[in-house]
């Protein structure tokens, strides 16, 4: 006969009682020696910002120039009947080119028609384009905030002259950007 077992192979009352009380009694001295060190495993949080959900609203003038002015605007008809889907305003070259809202670049680079261009994901159903540009100065999965530089504006692409071309999109259509500047 095994200790602590009848012939049967069950476990007898006696047997059963000791592993119990030793199990806890092993638990209770591991508890009272983690809780001792407890503060030394405690391992540093992030601290993440919260960010105002006004800050990812595309609300913020993307390019600030004195003379800046909109040269075409969201709807019109363009050559060969498509309807322009942004607003184009007017800058030199080399004009600095910000966020409008909080977000994170989904794409930095070039693209047919768009020349240079980046689109910002504002997390909240609204996208954000900025194109043409001369320069780009962020990348696709950054994260910027509202008013960073993402880049300088140019004539890249199909453009007549140096200006940007800014598209505000929610819910993948486009609406008018002009609603949303100051």
């Amino acid at each position: 006969m095994m200790h602590g077992y009848s012939r049967h192979g069950t476990a007898q009352p006696r047997f059963l009682t000791r592993t119990v009380i030793a199990l806890v009694v092993l638990v209770l001295a591991c508890s009272a020696g983690c809780a001792r060190h407890r503060q030394a495993l405690r391992v540093p949080v992030q601290q993440v910002p919260q960010i105002n959900p006004k800050e990812r609203i595309p609300s913020f003038c993307p390019v600030s120039c004195p003379g800046a002015r909109v040269t075409s605007r969201f709807g019109e008809k363009r050559s060969g009947g498509r309807i322009h889907k942004g607003i184009d305003i007017a800058v030199p070259c080399g004009t600095p080119v910000v966020a409008s809202a909080t977000g994170t670049t989904t794409y930095a680079g070039m693209q047919d028609g768009y020349g240079k261009i980046v689109v910002i994901d504002h997390c909240n159903g609204y996208e954000t384009a900025y194109a043409h540009l001369d320069k780009i100065v962020t990348f696709r999965g950054a994260q910027v905030q509202r008013g960073a530089r993402i880049g300088l504006a140019g004539a890249t692409g199909n453009a007549t002259g140096p200006h940007l071309h800014y598209e505000v999109r929610k819910g993948g259509g486009f609406v008018d950007p002009e609603p949303f500047l100051p």
